[in-house]
């Protein structure tokens, strides 16, 4: 089981796009994949046409068993190449999380997706990789979360401000990956910085594009560009690839997904 958290210290940079494609993405190439909503807003499930719910809470605080909050959130055409994604859904309690689970509640998050993997396991199958998609404001919560993370995959837009929030939670990524190494004895990578809803044809992004690469050298992705599509399929509840299979921005998703398997391999960890 690999597990990449999908981070961004700015609101409306596309991150839960970023992680609904990816989830849903690597399930169509035969994975079984869980996405984990952590953001108290819950746009998962809003992304992907399912009512929002107060899972994580649940399972972290209320004792419910893992099987009755996990539901399915991929199409026929994923069954058919071999994949599943399953969705842990996220509502307003997850921000209650921290102030009610306790001082032995450090890797209670880390627990609970390797329960979740070992019962899953017993039925036939265990996860592939679990994406996390991740609150765009700094919680305590980050603590019990961002431990459970192999590797991370910043989103940014081709904006200053957004720049500042990439510093952000770089700062916060080598604090927790010090904590991880720490306590679990486990490391953690950075993948790689997508710049979203990038518009070649603006100066200003042309411009900003060049000095991210010159800030981090190596580690930006081939930008998504902005298009329609990516706002459409979320307003009718669907990943890119069910809503336009054949578009450029499914290409680009695509394109993402075939990053992320090259850079952490495509099978179990």
């Amino acid at each position: 089981m690999k597990t990449i958290l999908i981070a961004g210290r700015k609101g409306g940079v596309g991150k839960t796009t970023i992680a609904v494609t990816l989830a849903d993405g690597l399930a169509r190439r035969g994975q079984s994949v869980l996405l984990v909503d952590t953001d108290p807003q819950g746009h998962c499930a809003e992304s992907l046409g399912i009512v929002e719910r107060d899972s994580l809470y649940n399972l972290l605080i209320g004792g419910a068993a893992w099987a009755s909050e996990l539901v399915p959130a991929g199409g026929p055409e994923i069954v058919q190449q071999g994949g599943e994604l399953m969705l842990l859904r996220s509502s307003d309690r997850t921000s209650r999380i921290v102030a009610e689970i306790g001082e032995d509640g450090a890797l209670a998050f880390v627990d609970l997706l390797h329960t979740i993997n070992a019962g899953l396991l017993q039925a036939g199958r265990g996860i592939d990789t679990v994406v996390i998609d991740t609150a765009p404001t700094t919680s305590m919560l980050d603590a019990l979360i961002w431990l459970a993370a192999d590797y991370h995959l910043y989103v940014t837009r081709l904006a200053r401000l957004s720049f500042d929030g990439l510093m952000k939670v770089s700062e916060q990524a080598d604090r927790f990956s010090a904590m991880r190494r720490q306590y679990l004895g486990q490391q953690t990578r950075l993948l790689g910085i997508v710049p979203n809803q990038m518009n070649a044809k603006t100066t200003l992004h042309r411009h900003n594009i060049s000095e991210l690469d010159a800030a981090y050298p190596g580690l930006v992705w081939t930008p998504i560009t902005q298009r329609t599509a990516w706002e459409e399929a979320t307003s009718f509840g669907q990943s890119i690839f069910q809503y336009a299979p054949t578009s450029q921005a499914a290409r680009d998703g695509a394109e993402l997904v075939d990053r992320v398997l090259r850079e952490i391999g495509g099978g179990n960890a």
